[in-house]
């Protein structure tokens, strides 16, 4: 049957076919593409972090430990301008004031110029506190020797004005702190009050020229104590103002380098995490991006490839059972279009196959049958025979009957091979008609000679069974011319039985019937002879 009979009819809508490879191209080049995007973008993320990464080891890393000594070095330039500023002993003020000057000389901020530059900066705002500081121990050496002096002038001139009180210095000693300044001004101011006796002592004209003396000498120690007070207060607001200024920078300074190098180092973290969010979302977006093209493969390949094929195994499987054959959908690829086309023309070949195997099996069988049964008579052949007696063997007892039809030989030279023919056919059916169980059977061993295999039989039922055949061929009344036995054809019988336990195979038990076979023919023929002792 040509394939094009069974092909459905094309439908109204032209579908565009293409070839399996390409189809397959055309799935796998988008997921290689995908693959390939996803796979540069995680290099190049893992590239930028690598980068930031090294900058933060090679750069940033030692940049921070830089930055924490920087800091160090402003912590200690910050400690030793405190003692230039706090320290009342001279000595400790120009130890300190050591120290930072080597600090600075030592060049330990080189590494920035900023830095480097404020550092020498520094250095200038140390020395001027610490000379402000000198002016400040000057006045006070010269306030408490005026306020000595003062005191003593003091002390003559309230005698003579008959005032026992003697004036308090206000300074006792030089080392006096600036938060001291205001208690020793509120006592300076109480001093002057208590000068106003001795003020208006010296204001009369009647003095003597001794407490004249006494009062000018006191007028000018007053004006020397009130300028060495004003210049002592000078110099300890200019260093206080120096400190502050010098504080507070230095504490800015020490913050910005310490922030420094951390603000450079928290930038490239926040790239690396900015950089680990990019990959992250990448990575989901691509993981999105597969999941749905995976999706999309496996629809597309159910529309056009599985559905198709299941189609096609329900169709086969219709035909296979003698089903009518159904119109296929059409596909895109070509290769399975071409296979889809011949499903319907594979019910006409599995047809004519079907009818050939039913015919060659009937020949099969008609054969076999034929190579079993003997064409002459009908009966089964000596190969049927040889089957049957191995068959036999696992039954409890079998029988064996040799049977032959006497002096045939002379039946076909009196009457001719033709007559000889009908006559074994006639002997085969008559016997054939003697055996009763479905068990028995009849088989043509050899020229004018049969056999007889009966199971689960002892001797008795065996040789009845042969006096049956007997008679029957007696009652035939075949003329038989030329024998010397009857006037009609007889035949002679061998008779022998086996048990299963006596050990006898099938080849022994033939021998044993074909012995009694033998007895009977040489005792006169027509006759019947049981396998016996006389055999053996």
């Amino acid at each position: 049957m040509d394939a094009e009979q069974g092909r459905p009819e094309a439908p109204s809508r032209k579908i565009r076919r293409i070839s399996a490879y390409r189809f397959l191209a055309l799935l796998i080049l988008p997921a290689a593409l995908l693959l390939g995007v996803a796979g540069l973008a995680v290099f190049l993320s893992l590239d930028t972090i690598r980068q930031i990464t090294d900058s933060l080891e090679e750069e940033h890393l030692p940049g921070i430990l830089d930055s924490q000594r920087t800091v160090d070095n402003i912590n200690v330039l910050r400690s030793e301008a405190a003692v230039v500023f706090m320290a009342e002993d001279p000595d400790q003020r120009r130890a300190a004031r050591l120290k930072v000057q080597a600090l600075v000389a030592e060049s330990v901020f080189e590494r920035s110029p900023e830095i480097t530059g404020f550092a020498k900066t520094v250095q200038e705002l140390t020395q001027k506190l610490d000379n402000a500081r000198k002016r400040s121990d000057e006045a006070s050496d010269a306030l408490h020797l005026n306020e000595l002096r003062l005191s003593g002038v003091l002390a003559l001139l309230r005698h003579a004005a008959g005032d026992v009180h003697t004036l308090e210095p206000t300074h006792s000693s030089r080392h006096v702190t600036s938060p001291a300044r205001e208690k020793d001004k509120a006592q300076y101011e109480r001093a002057r009050k208590s000068f106003e006796p001795v003020l208006a002592l010296c204001r009369r004209m009647d003095l003597t020229p001794a407490l004249s003396e006494d009062c000018a000498a006191f007028q000018r120690d007053l004006r020397v104590v009130g300028q060495a007070w004003n210049e002592k207060g000078e110099a300890d607001q200019e260093a206080l103002m120096l400190w502050r200024s010098l504080d507070a920078s230095l504490q800015d300074l020490s913050n910005a380098a310490s922030s420094e190098e951390f603000q450079r180092a928290y930038t490239g973290m926040e790239g690396l995490r900015a950089e680990a969010r990019s990959m992250r979302n990448g990575f989901y977006i691509s993981i999105a991006l597969l999941a749905a093209m995976v999706l999309g493969t496996v629809a597309v390949l159910h529309r056009h490839i599985l559905s198709p094929i299941s189609l096609a195994a329900q169709e086969l499987r219709q035909i296979r059972f003698g089903s009518p054959a159904k119109a296929l959908p059409p596909v895109r690829i070509r290769e399975l279009q071409q296979l889809l086309d011949l499903v319907p023309s594979l019910r006409g070949y599995l047809k004519d196959l079907a009818a050939r195997s039913g015919a060659l099996e009937q020949e099969k069988n008609k054969y076999e049958n034929l190579s079993l049964v003997d064409a002459l008579t009908g009966v089964a052949n000596r190969r049927s025979f040889d089957a049957r007696l191995a068959q036999s063997a696992c039954c409890a007892s079998v029988g064996m009957l040799m049977i032959d039809v006497d002096l045939f030989k002379n039946y076909n030279d009196s009457l001719g091979h033709l007559a000889g023919d009908k006559c074994l056919v006639a002997v085969a059916r008559a016997m054939q008609a003697t055996l009763y169980r479905h068990d028995d059977t009849l088989f043509r061993y050899g020229g004018e000679e049969f056999a007889v295999i009966l199971e689960d039989v002892v001797a008795q039922q065996a040789l009845a069974v042969a006096e049956r055949i007997m008679d029957r061929i007696r009652s035939l009344r075949l003329p038989h011319p030329d024998s010397a036995v009857a006037p009609y054809v007889t035949v002679s019988i061998g008779v022998a039985v086996a048990r299963r336990g006596e050990g006898c195979s099938g080849a022994e038990l033939v021998a044993r019937a074909d012995k009694a076979l033998y007895r009977a023919k040489a005792g006169g023929r027509d006759r019947i002879c049981l396998y016996g002792d006389e055999d053996a």
